[in-house]
């Protein structure tokens, strides 16, 4: 790795050979007065600039919210073709990342005469690549984007072209499969099961619900669920039925899907009571229960237990 130069070290004219180039994400509504410290300075000593802009594969997150193209034509906006922007895709190993770094900046300028350069929190700290890094430190206060995002989620504007802007980032989304668990309840003998029904719904279901990004595994999403809707109960070990997806009426005309894994169990111990977002619980003789008792996608997941059972 090169050692960053100091500032101080910067030529007094314009390189016209050297291309600076800026690394970075720019994941921000507007360039804050640190990207655009660090832009400019970079412009007072090469004549030619390049932005590489990180992309993230897979769909936007809180963290990377905007897509390449909406953070090009931002930064083309302000400094039009005094720069290029051009695209620098994500890996999870460092070192990988380096060479891919290298390789794109050689083949947007073959001759290999550049500086890197980035402020707070960039690349150059930790790039082991073969070109020279510059730090420049931008100006007080510090300016963060991720305040930024998080003062937005605050308070969103009430403008047609933020809420234009809303439309397209949802419609630039992959189409999203979110996981969800239910768990069928017997009872000891195992001739009844375990259904609620949530507020205003006229069928029962099996207690579930979504997956959480912090359960660790899908038994530990149920034996989670399964607390929150039904109490502190005492169950065996969770015995999985099956997966299937669901006809959910809400993704019903979006590309967006549910899929459910099912597992059964027995209750052990506890009296449950009905928490969460269910309204009721209610025992039925498993040799009762009818396709009018059960919403549509769990009558479904009741013949995939029968063939199990």
């Amino acid at each position: 790795m090169s050692d960053p130069i100091e500032t101080s070290n910067l030529p007094q004219k314009p390189d016209l050979d050297a291309i600076g180039i800026v690394v970075g994400r720019f994941q921000i509504h507007a360039l804050h007065p640190g990207h655009l410290h660090l832009l400019d300075t970079v412009l007072q000593y090469h004549a030619t600039a390049i932005v590489l802009l990180g992309v993230r594969p897979g769909n936007p997150t809180r963290r990377n919210p905007l897509n390449f193209e909406a953070r090009k034509k931002m930064l083309l906006a302000t400094y039009g073709d005094r720069i290029q922007v051009v695209p620098l895709m994500d890996h999870a190993e460092d070192h990988v990342w380096d060479a891919l770094l290298d390789q794109q900046i050689l083949e947007h300028a073959p001759h290999g005469k550049v500086v890197l350069y980035g402020s707070r929190d960039s690349f150059v700290l930790g790039y082991k690549g073969q070109f020279p890094t510059q730090y420049i430190e931008t100006p007080l206060p510090g300016y963060n984007a991720t305040e930024f995002r998080a003062s937005i989620l605050e308070d969103p504007m009430d403008t047609p072209d933020f809420r234009a802007g809303m439309i397209y980032a949802v419609s630039q989304r992959h189409p999203a499969v979110y996981p969800t668990v239910d768990i069928a309840i017997f009872n000891p003998e195992k001739t009844q099961l375990l259904l609620g029904k949530k507020p205003n719904e006229t069928r029962y279901r099996f207690p579930g619900g979504f997956v959480d990004p912090t359960d660790p595994d899908f038994e530990t999403a149920a034996r989670r669920e399964a607390a929150e809707e039904c109490g502190p109960i005492e169950l065996s070990a969770m015995q999985y039925i099956g997966s299937r997806q669901v006809d959910d009426w809400r993704y019903q005309r979006t590309e967006d899907r549910i899929c459910t894994t099912l597992f059964a169990c027995t209750l052990q111990n506890g009296m449950p009571a009905a928490s969460d977002d269910l309204a009721e619980l209610r025992w039925f003789s498993i040799a009762e229960i009818t396709q009018n008792d059960l919403i549509p996608g769990h009558w479904t997941l009741f013949q995939m237990l029968l063939n199990q059972i």
